[in-house]
């Protein structure tokens, strides 16, 4: 009987799906890095949940993530490592999504993370750049932002598949 269960960790235990985990309704924090994991949705139900660690999983889509909205206590997500962070505008996505979201990937939300959507639909960043900037429109010392920013963009990716590596490198001596 798991029922009163509270804490669960399933770090690196190869998990494919949280089928049947809203059966855990007393769940408060779920650890389940490192596994292959895409589907968020069905932790929709676990209304106790204030602490998820998917860090290094299979989650693509920005869909699923905005199930993670109907957690009501949840306020630490950590997500990184997964494919849906090279997403534009990720962290101010995430933030609009699960708004009692107060810390994404080990990072406190700041107001920028939370800022609203421009006229148009699209969104500012930090440096002033929306999903539709020209390059070429841009002054010299904005350039070099956005070149800065795509590069930033670039090494996250990198980084997810130096990840996916050591996720699945064998070990053996």
């Amino acid at each position: 009987n798991f029922r009163c269960l509270t804490v669960l960790w399933i770090a690196r235990s190869s998990v494919e799906s949280l089928d049947g985990i809203g059966a855990l309704v007393t769940l408060q924090e779920l650890y389940a890095s490192y596994n292959d994991v895409e589907d968020l949705s069905p932790l929709a139900s676990c209304e106790a949940l204030w602490a998820l660690d998917v860090e290094g999983n299979r989650v693509a889509d920005m869909d699923t993530v905005e199930f993670l909205s109907m957690c009501p206590q949840l306020h630490t997500l950590t997500l990184s490592s997964n494919a849906v962070c090279s997403t534009s505008f990720f962290r101010q996505h995430v933030a609009e999504s699960i708004p009692q979201l107060k810390v994404l990937d080990d990072v406190d939300l700041s107001v920028a993370d939370r800022s609203p959507m421009k006229e148009g639909g699209s969104r500012l960043d930090l440096n002033g750049f929306d999903e539709d900037t020209n390059r070429d429109e841009l002054d010299e010392d904005r350039r070099l932002l956005f070149d800065l920013q795509k590069e930033k963009q670039r090494a996250l990716a990198e980084l997810a598949l130096v990840s996916d590596g050591i996720k699945y490198a064998k070990v053996g001596i």
